[in-house]
């Protein structure tokens, strides 16, 4: 059991509430993160007070959304760095 995934999921539920209210990023993808910090917590509890929860497959059915945490990554990396060349260019650095 990891009890460290209290804390990284409910992280994530306001990190995704934010990406949903700046628009910097697809409102898809804030969805997708708060989905992920539910997942984590619920894994978490469900294999705390479940036996056999594993064995139910509504962990891997939880896990599905964690993939939204590689693509803020990822576009944080692609649309971060082009504006921040645009913003160079423009001020002659």
């Amino acid at each position: 059991m990891r009890l460290l995934a209290i804390p990284w999921g409910l992280w994530l539920i306001p990190f995704g509430w934010l990406v949903i209210r700046s628009r910097f990023a697809p409102s898809v993808l804030g969805l997708l993160l708060i989905l992920a910090g539910v997942g984590y917590v619920a894994n978490f509890l469900g294999g705390l007070l479940i036996d056999n929860y594993a064995d139910l497959g509504v962990a891997q059915l939880l896990k599905a959304p964690r993939l939204a945490e590689v693509l803020i990554c990822a576009w944080m990396l692609v649309m971060g760095a082009r504006g921040l060349s645009g913003r160079r260019l423009a001020s002659g650095d």
